[in-house]
């Protein structure tokens, strides 16, 4: 490797470690535009940093020390060495010359074997210290992993939004609905049900997307993900996802029928990981939902990163991740309804402007 390529592969690496400051990092967003070389480098650290997100989190016990310690102070050559010790003290005075040599030999060997212990100790000690700076990196490794699996996935939704509506004379999947159906209510199987994901289970139901495609790395369903592999047939005859098992993301609220792309040519939010504010509302049979009595859930992000943020797909196939869910020229909260504080699961949009993703 160059010189170059050196230097190339540490601003990468800060890149993906999110160890760089924001100049920093549009230096590197114009290297990855502009060099090839670059490019494949940042191929191979996103297909490596994709392993990190099949690792389970790991706390060391709490007791580790002490075990450690307790394990080679009862090790069967440290117990030999101090019995032996202990035994060649107490007949120092009854023995001769020679056994008092064997006496020198026991002690230097038990000092030995006591010096050994005391470096056994140092690198345990080592391991535990190198094991607390390396740990939280790791994580913070695996977290990125995490986000950058999860825009490749809306990445894979948005080609097939694209693909479905170059099909359908670019409008975007839509289901027809009865006008007071409740857009919340994910995984009914009644004929009627309104859920606003049944719009986009259309891709699955129409092979544009494999249904796995929308569970998110950063959430923990492993024994979802084989569920679906069994009998991915099946799927093709229902209506909607299976709820919440089946899709840890929220879409852009479709009432009618209406163009994947605005007619402005304004890139707009279709697709993110899920709304926290009704993760749990219709599981719970709430009728109405009060963000004024919840006042954590005005600010939350979504649960899928642990609150970091939210993957969002726009329109154009864009991914990006946002620390906050107020994005856009115009400040635009994509978790709720502009001036809406309750929540009955039949409200709409204020205007086109009000880019709405639920449930």
């Amino acid at each position: 490797m160059t010189e170059s390529d050196r230097n190339k592969l540490e601003k990468l690496l800060d890149y993906h470690l999110h160890l760089d400051d924001p100049r920093q990092r549009i230096q590197t967003q114009k290297l990855l535009a502009q060099d090839a070389q670059a490019q494949k480098l940042n191929q191979l650290l996103e297909q490596n940093f994709g392993h990190l997100s099949l690792l389970d989190d790991v706390e060391p016990p709490k007791n580790l020390a002490d075990r450690t310690l307790d394990f080679i102070k009862n090790h069967p050559q440290v117990r030999f060495a101090a019995e032996k010790t202990t035994a060649t003290q107490a007949t120092t005075h009854s023995t001769s010359h020679s056994v008092s040599r064997d006496i020198d030999r026991s002690t230097s060997r038990s000092r030995w074997v006591l010096s050994n212990l005391r470096d056994l100790v140092a690198v345990a000690a080592s391991v535990m210290l190198l094991f607390a700076f390396v740990n939280p990196g790791l994580k913070h490794a695996r977290q990125i992993a995490q986000q950058q699996n999860c825009a490749n996935q809306l990445r894979q939704a948005g080609m097939a939004l694209n693909q479905y509506s170059l099909d359908n004379r670019g409008g975007m999947p839509f289901v027809e609905r009865s006008p007071q159906a409740r857009w919340l209510p994910v995984g009914r199987a009644d004929e009627q049900n309104g859920a606003n994901t049944r719009n986009y289970y259309l891709l699955v139901k129409q092979g544009y997307i494999k249904p796995g495609a929308f569970l998110c790395p950063g959430v923990d369903h492993n024994n979802i993900r084989f569920a679906i592999k069994v009998d991915p047939e099946k799927l093709k005859f229902r209506q909607d996802f299976a709820g919440d098992i089946q899709v840890n993301y929220s879409f852009r609220l479709i009432l009618h029928d209406q163009p994947l792309q605005d007619p402005a040519g304004a890139a707009v939010p279709i697709a993110s990981d899920r709304n926290p504010i009704f993760a749990n509302f219709d599981s719970q049979n709430q009728q109405v939902l009060d963000l004024n009595e919840n006042e954590n859930l005005k600010n939350a992000n979504s649960l899928n990163h642990g609150g970091r943020g939210q993957n969002l797909l726009y329109s154009d196939g864009r991914v990006e991740f946002s620390p906050s869910r107020v994005v856009g020229i115009n400040p635009d909260d994509i978790f709720t309804i502009r001036s809406v504080t309750r929540y009955h699961g039949t409200e709409k949009p204020k205007s086109k402007q009000d880019h709405f993703i639920a449930p």
